[in-house]
Order: C-alpha cells, then sequence, then structure tokens
C-alpha cells in the first residue's frame, strides 16, 4: 500500500499556540503576584516607621529629661571625647568671663526661646523676638582653660551698635571672685543644606563649628549654653537650648501606608474583579 502523507503542519501551529497561550497565562500570573509584593512591602515599612516613632520619642523625653538632670562638675569629664557622649548633658564649672566686650562671638538670626527667664524679664509675642546668641569665652578657676559659653539671647533692635553697647552686662570683671554657671554641653551643628557658611574673617556665624570658633576666641573646643536664672534681670537671657532632632516618623509612616492603600485598591481594581467574574461563570 502507499504510504500515507500526514499533514503535520496544523499539529504543530496548535502546539505553538498552547505553549505561546501558557507562557503568556504564566507571565501574567508572575506579573500579578510581583504587583502584589508593593503594598505588603509599603505596609511593612509603614510598621517599621511606627517603631522608629517610638524609638525618637523616647530618645527625645531621654534628651529632655538629661537637660534638666542634675548638673555634674566639668572637671569629672575625663576627655573631650567623654564630651561628645554626653551632649544635652547639665554641667556646672566655676570661672570668670573674658571682661572685654570685643571678645564675643554672634550665632545670628536667632529666635527667642520663650522660658520663664524671657516672660519674668517682660518678653511678649508682640515684641519682635529675632536676635542673637552671645558667645563668651569663660576662663575656667583653678586652670588656664577656656571655654566657649552660649550665655543666651539678646534683641539687635536694628544696630550692631546696641548690641555691641549690651553685651558686657553680666559679664564681670577680672578682679570679681569666680562665679559658678550652670548650661548644657553642646557639640558641633551641621550646617543646613542651603543655609550660609560661617566667615570666620568677618565674625558671621549662622550655625555651632566649634573647632572655628575656639580658633576665633583661642579657646578649647568646649561649649556651653547657659541654662536659665529666673532672678537674673539683665543681660542675655539665657536658656536657649534647642532639642534639633528631627522626628518624621509619622509623616513617614502616613506616606508608606498611603501608598500601600493606594496600590492595593489599583491591584483589586485590576485583578480582584476579573476573578470575580469568573468565578460567577463558574
Amino acid at each position: 500500500m502507499p504510504h500515507e502523507l500526514i499533514d503535520t503542519s496544523d499539529a504543530n501551529e496548535t502546539q505553538t499556540n498552547l505553549s505561546s497561550i501558557i507562557t503568556i497565562r504564566m507571565s501574567n500570573r508572575l506579573v500579578k503576584y510581583c504587583l502584589l509584593a508593593f503594598p505588603v512591602a509599603s505596609s511593612g515599612l509603614g510598621v517599621w516607621q511606627i517603631k522608629r516613632l517610638g524609638w525618637k520619642k523616647k530618645l527625645i523625653a531621654d534628651l529632655e529629661r538629661q537637660t534638666q538632670s542634675e548638673p555634674i562638675d566639668l572637671f569629672s569629664i575625663d576627655s573631650l571625647k567623654d564630651l561628645e557622649n554626653l551632649e544635652y548633658r547639665q554641667v556646672k564649672v566655676k570661672g570668670r568671663y573674658d571682661p572685654d566686650p570685643s571678645h564675643q562671638l554672634f550665632l545670628k538670626p536667632r529666635q527667642l526661646v520663650a522660658n520663664e527667664e524671657a516672660i519674668l524679664r517682660g518678653r511678649t509675642a508682640q515684641q519682635s523676638n529675632t536676635g542673637v546668641n552671645v558667645i563668651t569665652p569663660f576662663l575656667v578657676d583653678g586652670s588656664n582653660l577656656r571655654i566657649l559659653v552660649n550665655r543666651g539671647w539678646l534683641a539687635t533692635r536694628g544696630t550692631r551698635d546696641t548690641v555691641q553697647n549690651s553685651v558686657h552686662i553680666g559679664l564681670g570683671q577680672s578682679s570679681d571672685p569666680p562665679r559658678e554657671i550652670v548650661g548644657v554641653l553642646r557639640g558641633t551643628d551641621t550646617r543646613p543644606r542651603y543655609g550660609a557658611r560661617n566667615d570666620e574673617t568677618t565674625n558671621t556665624w549662622q550655625f555651632r563649628d566649634l573647632n572655628a570658633m575656639s580658633r576665633a576666641m583661642r579657646t578649647a573646643p568646649v561649649y556651653i549654653e547657659l541654662s536659665q536664672d529666673k532672678d537674673r534681670r539683665e543681660g542675655p537671657i539665657g536658656g536657649q537650648t534647642v532639642l534639633n532632632i528631627r522626628n518624621e516618623h509619622l509623616n513617614y509612616a502616613i506616606t508608606w501606608f498611603g501608598l500601600s492603600l493606594f496600590s492595593l485598591l489599583m491591584w483589586c481594581n485590576k485583578y480582584a474583579k476579573r476573578t470575580l467574574v469568573k468565578l460567577r461563570l463558574r
């Protein structure tokens, strides 16, 4: 018998189409579950930010307690390296301010931190509370150590001469007996991304740079922000310490949870409806 010729082209085409359909379905399923991973991951990041929020709140509360804790003697600190680990810690030290009014640094501009001392001295919200922080060298008693002390906030009232004529208040004289001051240890600040730079040549200071400031005033790189004193009635207003610690974790958490919800709704709109329609057709 003559051999029958079998046409296999249709069978091959059917097999190819079937393979293509399977590949497309697998690809669509893979994309489907990959897209589902985004709302799951963003939700997890939101939970992580909530945990970070709790940690940051505890850190800020601990630092606030530290600024109000019983002051320790500056001489009880062994080295400058230890000072870095004691930022925001209250310390006390005896000595004298440099009595020369020209030996001052001004951090500017600075907003007044309202506290009891400011209120008792008559500062109100209606007044202009833009001014400078006055930084003065302080000679520690019984040593040759000179440190920097932020004596507090002083209103500028428009002219440099007015400030210069006011900074001498509270300095005392070199012959005066040593006084004890209490303040908060601070470290070097970072320059804001778009903020102005410090200029040592013109004595213009926008942020704390302990190394540069200590060079300018010939002091050790030790910086204390004077605590408020409700009995002080003249000179700069103390207690100007601000906890410069960002706490944006709640905003981050809301953003991540919002992205999670939005992407989940988009996913459901694309895939969950199709699944429901298929189930109803069955």
